[in-house]
């Protein structure tokens, strides 16, 4: 990776973080794996850390992570994903969100309204999403 793919990745990653968070999804510090001191756990809006907590401590297979490993949706990949992200804006920010979206129209239209939105990817929805929150 050069430079750039680099600067990228980790723009990538920490914008998928700030929306997940937004979504609801929560971290924790803590040890998930023996030989990594610093680590973080995802959990769910809908899971408690302590019930994540003793998944991890209960567990006697370490080679298993499949009870861990769960992380948040590729917001910058998944459009389904990046849709369930919309329904958490506010209507000033859902406005600001359209504005945005629309300066990706390949027609250059001059109507924010030109429904250009429904044809967006995930990525211009991932890039718009991120400046207005």
């Amino acid at each position: 990776m050069n430079e750039r793919e680099v600067k990228a990745y980790w723009d990538r990653f920490y914008g998928n973080c700030k929306i997940a968070e937004r979504c609801g999804w929560k971290r924790a510090k803590g040890p998930l794996y023996p030989s990594c001191v610093d680590t973080w756990m995802w959990y769910k809006p809908d899971e408690e850390l302590d019930n994540r907590m003793k998944v991890f401590i209960g567990r006697t297979n370490l080679a298993d992570s499949t009870e861990l490993d769960k992380n948040p949706p590729n917001y910058f990949e998944d459009l389904n994903a990046i849709h369930e992200a919309e329904k958490k804006l506010t209507e000033e920010e859902f406005s600001k969100y359209c504005a945005e979206l629309h300066k990706f129209c390949p027609l250059k239209c001059s109507s924010p309204t030109c429904g250009y939105a429904i044809s967006a990817t995930a990525e211009q929805r991932f890039k718009a999403y991120l400046k207005v929150i």
